[in-house]
Parts: C-alpha cells; structure tokens; sequence
C-alpha cells in the first residue's frame, strides 16, 4: 500500500505476493499482552537495544531465513516471511528464544 516496510522501501511495480529481491530485516517492538506488536525501522532497534546487538541479530536472521528459504525453494515451496524472537543468555551471549519457521509463525507460498 505505501511501498515501505520498516523504513525498506520495496521496489516499485510489486505484484501482490511476489518474491522480493533479497530477504529484508522487518524489526518490532514487543507489545504488552493483548496488543499487537509495532513495526520499527533498523536504525530504531538500534536506538533501543544498540548497534552492535541489532546488527547481530539483523545478520542472524537473514542468515537463518536464507538457509531454510533455500531449502524449501527446489521443493516448491517460498517462504514468504517469519517471525523469530531473540534475547540473551546471562552471559550475553544471543540466543533464538521461541518457536521459528512453524506454520504457526511463518508464511509458506
């Protein structure tokens, strides 16, 4: 509808679901219950948790989204997008904290 998602603006003449050129790192805030969670941009995520994190976790994900988009294409499959929900152990260390890749969190074309 506007063109934009999470300060990515998507290349023009899209069609409705197709594929895009390249995975995009969509960030959100985690709403209170009840609520729905808010898109934000990069640069927004990196004001609330820092560069550094943000840029590890925007790497992560487009890792894992790539690696599972790849596995599912030669079998007719596209995964469209899905939902991953990260923090940290008490060492800091990044960790995947939920569910990922489910039909439940994910959409498949």
């Amino acid at each position: 509808r506007t063109g934009k998602i999470c300060g990515h603006v998507l290349p023009e003449g899209m069609q409705l679901s197709q594929k895009l050129p390249q995975p995009l790192f969509t960030p959100s805030t985690k709403a209170d219950l009840g609520d729905h969670d808010e898109n934000i941009t990069t640069s927004q995520a990196a004001e609330v948790i820092g560069q550094e994190l943000a840029s590890s976790i925007e790497n992560k994900s487009i890792s894992l989204y790539q690696a599972v988009a790849d596995y599912a294409a030669p079998r007719g499959i596209l995964l469209a997008d899905t939902k991953m929900e990260f923090g940290q152990d008490a060492a800091g260390e990044l960790i995947l904290g939920d569910e990922c890749f489910t039909p439940d969190c994910s959409r498949y074309w």
